[in-house]
């Protein structure tokens, strides 16, 4: 398969079967200007040290490793907004809106200005570094 037929979308699953490397996510990276403030807030919510990479600041959430780059130039994206993107955001499950979002708050989050999805129970949520994350209750 060619780059220019994945990216028209010119293929199908028996052919991206064919070509499964079998890769795995390693470290989803988030970018940052100070690294402890994010440790913090992601160990607020239940992350815990990734001992695949001792002496690191990688943890692991839900299965999932997350590692923090510090940037001297970052620059937080601009929520809601295009003028800085957001390349993506996490979702969390909590026991308790209010409570976690007490919790983050103490660890450097904040909740967001604009709230388009309370009425369906996600409350948007500022990590220290100000990447968005949303937070809402167990389905």
């Amino acid at each position: 398969m060619s780059l220019e037929s994945a990216q028209s979308g010119q293929y199908c699953s028996a052919t991206l079967a064919a070509v499964n490397l079998g890769a795995e996510v390693a470290t989803l990276v988030i970018d940052c200007l100070d690294a402890a403030p994010m440790r913090a807030m992601y160990i607020a919510l239940g992350a815990i040290p990734d001992e695949r990479y001792p002496g690191t600041d990688a943890l692991v959430v839900s299965g999932l490793t997350l590692s923090f780059q510090e940037l001297a130039d970052y620059r937080p994206p601009i929520w809601p907004g295009s003028e800085v993107p957001i390349q993506l955001h996490l979702d969390f499950f909590v026991d308790s809106l209010d409570e976690a979002q007490e919790q983050l708050e103490a660890f450097g989050a904040r909740r967001a200005d604009t709230q388009p999805h309370l009425g369906t129970g996600l409350v948007v949520m500022l990590d220290p570094a100000g990447h968005p994350f949303c937070i809402g209750t167990r389905l």
